[in-house]
């Protein structure tokens, strides 16, 4: 039926019998309890393809679908209609993790994680995933929706560019001997860069103006940036932000892993200006 009619000469009641009980079922809500229905993955032209049909991809079957640019974007068409999930391959029986930023470029919205371990992988899901409040969902960016799809999750496109400045002003509480911040964009791999500070003597130390970068940035939505602390006979502690999550002004970052529990805890100071 069209306009949400409703034929009642098809509406049946199913009728079961529980424990002597009589219970009666409504086929049509029965229906539509499941969300999604899981599906085996067949091939990325499927025309058949339900927009409520989902399936999972071993991780190294995503990469193959979409090693090269005429994959990868078809896999974000395919994306656009349907729910796909990757998860981590039979050879990580260490329980490690992939990066999962790859995947969300093609526009997988799910990317199965080994919460348990504590490594780079899970460390950038769980950045990325501070945004919108951390509820555990992030819309995609509109240049990955468009009907007419531009977008490449491999070769540059046209999307405006941020100009990212990160002044390096001071650190704090990070042990004696030089001290060396180092600076990494994940993302996009038109956008992913490094830079490494001068060393400064620590505890405390201070950059006066000397240390500074600029990252040019097509598709913050998609990036979280890596600031790793290199300490003289320690070993060295990392922070990751999602690129939306950096704001402008003077920031101090807080960095974790080895001393998360640290008081008071290492940190380094920005100042963030972004055009």
């Amino acid at each position: 039926m069209e306009n949400g009619e409703r034929d009642n000469t098809e509406d049946t009641l199913d009728e079961d019998t529980v424990d002597g009980a009589e219970e009666t079922l409504n086929v049509e809500l029965n229906s539509i309890i499941n969300y999604a229905e899981a599906t085996k993955f067949v091939k990325l032209d499927d025309g058949e393809r339900q927009f409520w049909q989902m399936f999972s991809l071993k991780e190294d079957k995503a990469r193959d679908l979409s090693k090269d640019a005429a994959g990868a974007q078809k896999v974000v068409s395919l994306t656009q209609r349907n729910l796909t999930r990757v998860y981590p391959g039979p050879q990580r029986v260490d329980s490690s993790n992939y990066n999962p930023i790859p995947f969300w470029l093609r526009g997988i919205q799910m990317a199965a994680m080994n919460l348990q371990t504590r490594d780079q992988g899970e460390r950038i899901n769980s950045a990325f995933f501070q945004q919108n409040g951390g509820c555990g969902y992030v819309l995609k960016p509109d240049y990955m929706v468009k009907e007419f799809l531009t977008y490449s999750p491999i070769t540059l496109t046209d999307e405006a560019e941020e100009v990212i400045t990160l002044h390096l002003v001071a650190g704090h509480h990070l042990g004696q001997g030089q001290v060396t911040v180092q600076v990494e964009v994940e993302g996009h791999p038109m956008d992913q860069s490094s830079w490494s500070s001068p060393g400064r003597p620590g505890p405390h130390p201070a950059w006066e103006g000397a240390a500074s970068t600029v990252l040019t940035v097509r598709r913050p939505q998609l990036a979280v940036l890596k600031v790793a602390v290199e300490r003289e006979g320690l070993e060295p502690c990392t922070s990751y932000i999602a690129l939306p999550l950096l704001p402008r002004g003077f920031r101090n970052l807080k960095l974790s892993e080895v001393e998360e529990r640290a008081s008071p805890p290492p940190s380094i100071d920005f100042i963030v200006t972004r055009s």
